[in-house]
């Protein structure tokens, strides 16, 4: 009997072990993008197993989509039983969605008896006419050409879009879609060169693609001088230990109270003081032979993360305020460098120009636009000023912002506030002086509510919309039609007791006679403003 209940044992035991096994759950099973305003996607990978699921690797066409996990850090990764990970799948190359990528299938590869698991995506909108043109060019030391040199192509300044390599007599060419493109290149021995003869993407000459056309970008590479100042580190995520794969480090000479560094007709980086590294696959950086040793800030950018600084707190350091310099004056390691995930999955834009304002002895290189939500004060994407103080911030959600300009040294400059919406998708003609105010500087207070006839007026396609405040209050601004329609909702909300500016875009409004009102608790005041296209 003894040796009965033993059998009988063991064979539940046997049955235990063999139903013991991973169960890979995935929820949705479907994605969809319907449009360019749509382009993140939210998964979850639950294990309703007994055993650890192991997830090996993923299968997706990375030329057109991004993915991020929330608390894994690379392959392989397990997700025990009964517990989740969520993973965001977002449609980053939109831009370039022809017919014959409108349906695609995303491999998931793990320990899972039914192996891989599958998860459609489908694209609601695609162009199978969107412009191309190349980029071509050759780089060389001045006098020889770099065979090998890798080519790197920054769509509309900051979004890695694609690399190449170049041919034994230092020729590359590549075929881009229009917009904005920020050429760099790397080579080992090398100081990581921009195209206008800069060293950091702030500085670096645009190349501009239109359809069919060809533009010619030749860099010239300056060999490293040998020096025993370096600084490496890595990049990872706020949120975990997870990496950062891709995007640049950037490397600048200056403190807290940083000198002045002049621009030339002919950049170095001695003479400019800044250095640029393009990030390893596992997330390290090394930014090597730094001429003069000194303080330098350490900034970091990639792909769908706020740009941040290296800080002695390991804290996440979005502005220069919160930053801390690091004296390079031998090998320097370990300055990590924390991001935050940038959610900018729109297709709003906002262009506009910055200027120096008051204080008129600012140079405008090393200018960092920043969109802001008024809402939530998250920044939501970035952007670098060029030369001529020109910026195009892109990726924007539907929202209320304001933009930020950031210069090492001078306090923030901000925009007006602006509203991306389904009406108003790009906001052009944007202003962003840095005006540097005293304490001689005399705030004046309105005596009433007023409102401002807008300027220009009649306007083609924006106007400024101005109004005083004599003291805090919750107000209301919106633009109707002559019918009572509202158009469009500019500020709601309080505002402190002051002068405010608001721009607003009437691109896709019909021309004609339009109301501004402006509503502050029981007073009313409108104008008439004319729209002429």
């Amino acid at each position: 009997m003894n040796k009965i209940y033993k059998i009988i044992l063991f064979f539940f035991a046997l049955v235990s072990v063999l139903n013991a096994q991973p169960n890979l759950k995935i929820f949705p099973k479907e994605i969809e993008f319907e449009n360019s305003f749509s382009r993140s996607r939210e998964m979850k990978f639950y294990n309703a197993g007994t055993m650890p699921v192991i997830i090996d690797s993923i299968s997706i066409k990375t030329d057109l989509f991004l993915f991020r996990f929330d608390k894994v850090s690379d392959f392989p990764f397990q997700i025990f039983p009964h517990d989740t990970v969520k993973m965001q799948v977002i449609l980053a190359n939109y831009f370039t969605v022809t017919s014959n990528e409108t349906e695609d299938t995303i491999y998931v590869y793990s320990n899972d008896f039914e192996n891989p698991k599958f998860i459609e995506v489908k694209i609601d909108f695609f162009d199978d006419d969107f412009p191309k043109g190349k980029i071509i060019g050759q780089i060389t030391d001045g006098t020889s050409p770099i065979a090998n040199a890798r080519v790197n192509f920054l769509y509309e300044g900051n979004y890695l879009f694609k690399s190449t390599r170049t041919n034994d007599l230092g020729f590359y060419d590549e075929e881009l879609p229009a917009g904005n493109f920020i050429v760099a290149a790397e080579k080992q021995g090398y100081y990581v060169t921009f195209f206008g003869q800069q060293f950091d993407p702030f500085n670096a000459e645009p190349v501009k693609i239109t359809r069919d056309s060809i533009s010619t970008a030749n860099i010239e590479m300056v060999a490293e001088t040998p020096t025993n100042n370096s600084v490496t580190g890595s990049v990872s995520e706020s949120s975990g230990n997870r990496t950062v794969k891709k995007g640049i480090v950037v490397v600048r000479k200056g403190n807290h109270t940083p000198s002045k560094v002049q621009l030339s007709g002919k950049a170095s980086p001695k003479i400019n003081g800044i250095y640029t590294a393009f990030l390893h696959e596992n997330g390290t950086y090394t930014v090597n032979n730094i001429i003069e040793p000194g303080y330098y800030f350490v900034q970091a950018f990639s792909d769908y993360f706020v740009p941040s600084y290296y800080n002695d707190s390991n804290k996440v350091a979005i502005f220069w305020q919160d930053a801390d310099s690091v004296s390079v004056t031998s090998s320097i390691s370990g300055k990590n460098i924390l991001v935050q995930r940038d959610s900018s999955v729109g297709a709003g834009k906002a262009l506009g120009v910055v200027s120096p304002g008051q204080s008129a002895n600012t140079s405008l290189n090393d200018v960092l636009i920043y969109a802001r939500s008024v809402m939530t004060n998250d920044i939501f994407s970035f952007n670098f000023a060029r030369r001529n103080g020109r910026f195009n911030v892109i990726n924007l959600p539907f929202g209320k912002y304001e933009l930020i300009a950031q210069k090492i040294g001078l306090p923030n400059a901000k925009s007006s506030p602006i509203i991306i919406d389904s009406i108003n998708t790009a906001i052009s003609d944007l202003n962003i002086s840095f005006n540097i105010t005293t304490v001689k500087d005399k705030i004046i207070v309105p005596s009433s509510v007023k409102l401002y006839q807008n300027y220009p007026n009649p306007f083609n396609p924006s106007t400024v919309i101005e109004f005083d405040l004599p003291s805090g209050m919750n107000i209301n601004l919106s633009v109707f039609n002559i019918l009572g329609e509202r158009v469009a909702e500019l500020e709601s909300g309080f505002l402190e007791a002051g002068k405010h500016k608001f721009l607003f875009n009437a691109k896709n409004l019909s021309s004609g006679v339009y109301l501004v009102r402006l509503k502050t608790g029981s007073k009313i005041l409108t104008k008439k403003i004319m729209l002429l296209k």
